[in-house]
């Protein structure tokens, strides 16, 4: 298979897994931690190159190869605060309202408003 660009989405550290949301808008795909290269864990927003197996067992794509291109320190929480690849202080990020979902403010990965639960406090009812 070709080697394929994408996003890592979700990361599960006790568990070892993960998932690979594709650039070419295919989907997202499994990935443990013993197929990625240099390291055994992905941070989510980490921009990762990849290649695909099928899994006869679950009939579905996995991933088979994962090499890290650019890695996002701090995790989620950098990529939830929008402080993801900036330096102490520095603004940047998602926070200013853009891109998918727009408005808000606050990084969402619902691609709409902040809070994806308004029956939780400080949500709109």
């Amino acid at each position: 298979m070709p080697l394929r660009s994408g996003v890592c989405r979700i990361w599960n550290d006790e568990k070892g897994f993960g998932f690979i949301t594709s650039d070419d808008g295919a989907g997202d795909y499994f990935c443990h931690r013993l197929v990625v290269e240099g390291s055994n864990y992905l941070n989510p927003g980490d921009r990762v190159e990849f290649t695909l197996e099928h899994d006869k067992e679950r009939r579905k794509y996995k991933v088979a190869g994962c090499q890290i291109v650019e890695r996002v320190e701090g995790g989620a929480k950098a990529v939830a605060l929008g402080l993801a690849g900036k330096g102490a202080g520095e603004k940047g990020g998602r926070g200013d309202g853009g891109g998918r979902g727009g408005g808000g403010g606050a990084y969402s990965p619902y691609g709409g408003p902040a809070n994806p639960y308004p029956w939780r406090a400080g949500g709109k009812k």
